[in-house]
């Protein structure tokens, strides 16, 4: 996404550079609104062919169904400048159409695997996700989104296997690395999770989930100068999550004090002590039964976290943790 965004403002000043350079040289010149038309149509042009190229390829039919006609109605403008307000709107109103019958056209396997995920009947979402793949064996969101449902339902071996399937369909595709990532982590597989978080790291290095990734992969493993490098990473790369923020403020804090940084440790206590958001969000995704796998792996995390937010003496009650922790290990 931040590739996109570069390039895209790139593309837009160019243009808006073009567009100024022709007002200002030649703003008498009757072919003027022509050539800014079409500097336009290259601008989007360069647009849809940077989308084409970055689209998965399951889903370029749909994409170039979008916007094609849209672009090539408003190459029509630069042909007929006179009817550029004309075609301009058209374009205009076939994106929004198409976009529109795209939206009707989602997957209805995915609507009702998704209900059936709520009312807690993980198989009945298994089986229609099965069958949805059956038909269309090629599409790794389908296994993505399959691996998704069996870790819910605590069949973690199953994930695997979709994830890998997902992984060998779209091998250049960080999601199903994460995936297997974080599938091990809940098996206690943790070389086997640092391979793939590693892996979905470069794939997509300014990701903060794959930094957020490895550096819980290395507080398990109480490697905790390698832990606070990557999850400090994560944090610049300003972690969206507020679950994954209250997480990343509670190990920073558990391993700088490991390392003999208090300063730092009270500095990363503070944070997670305003991280309120976090903390309620994670009561409630513990309070539903889809939630029953993360409470098995995070519960005594987000329990720590809240004594910490919550205790008048911070930096002592991380004390009494981190000693807790080296006497039960």
């Amino acid at each position: 996404m931040r590739q996109w965004r570069k390039w895209l403002g790139l593309l837009i000043g160019t243009v808006a550079l073009g567009e100024a350079a022709l007002y200002l040289g030649w703003h008498d010149a009757p072919w003027l609104l022509q050539a800014q038309l079409a500097l336009v149509w290259l601008m989007l042009a360069g647009m849809v062919l940077w989308l084409d190229g970055h689209t998965p390829a399951h889903k370029r039919r749909v994409v170039r169904l979008m916007l094609w006609p849209s672009l090539a109605l408003q190459g029509l403008s630069v042909l007929w400048p006179d009817a550029a307000f004309f075609l301009s709107g058209g374009a205009a109103g076939w994106l929004m159409a198409a976009t529109l019958i795209v939206r009707k056209r989602q997957r209805v396997e995915y609507q009702r695997a998704i209900r059936a995920l709520r009312a807690g009947d993980y198989a009945r979402a298994v089986e229609l996700m099965s069958a949805l793949i059956a038909a269309e064996p090629n599409v790794a969101e389908h296994y993505n989104f399959r691996a998704t449902i069996q870790r819910m339902g605590g069949r973690a071996q199953q994930a695997v296997a979709d994830y890998q399937r997902a992984a060998q369909l779209e091998p250049n595709s960080a999601q199903s690395n994460v995936g297997l990532a974080e599938t091990y982590l809940q098996m206690g597989r943790y070389d086997e999770a640092r391979q793939h978080a590693e892996r979905a790291l470069q794939l997509a290095p300014k990701d903060w989930g794959a930094h957020f990734l490895l550096g819980q992969i290395a507080h398990r493993q109480n490697q905790w100068g390698e832990a606070v490098e990557a999850l400090e990473r994560a944090l610049n790369l300003r972690i969206s999550q507020p679950t994954s923020r209250l997480l990343a403020r509670l190990w920073l804090a558990l391993d700088t004090w490991q390392l003999g940084k208090e300063e730092e440790a009270a500095h990363h206590l503070e944070a997670l002590r305003k991280e309120r958001d976090g903390l309620a969000l994670w009561e409630r995704i513990f309070a539903a039964e889809q939630g029953s796998v993360l409470r098995g792996m995070l519960g005594d995390d987000v329990k720590l976290a809240r004594r910490l937010a919550e205790a008048d003496d911070p930096l002592a009650e991380l004390r009494r943790a981190s000693l807790s922790a080296k006497l039960t290990q």
